[in-house]
């Protein structure tokens, strides 16, 4: 849990969401609606609730360096599409490697 608060952290700081307090919740995978079908699921879920200057990530999983990140971009700007999120995230992370690829559906 550390880990996850140190690069909460590190990247509210470099997206400048400084005024949040950011928070992560672990919840169960039957808390979840499928958002089609309306049913729960088992499937894996990340997300973010902004609520003023707070912000909860709520996950049913461990949580990756590269959920972090996309989910404080959907903070610093809930009109971006996922394809400029991720990006951004990458071009943050590895600013002088152009080696990534973004695979789409």
């Amino acid at each position: 849990m550390e880990r996850v608060d140190w690069r909460i952290r590190h990247w509210q700081k470099r997206l400048g969401l400084n005024k949040f307090v950011i928070k992560t919740e672990r919840i169960s995978p039957f808390q979840v609606a499928d958002e089609r079908t309306g049913r729960r699921s088992n499937n894996p879920f990340v997300g973010i609730v902004r609520i003023e200057d707070s912000a909860v990530i709520l996950h049913t999983r461990r949580l990756r360096h590269e959920d972090i990140i996309h989910e404080l971009l959907h903070l610093a700007d809930p009109e971006w599409n996922h394809e400029r999120k991720i990006k951004k995230a990458l071009n943050k992370s590895h600013p002088k490697n152009d080696n990534y690829m973004i695979a789409k559906n």
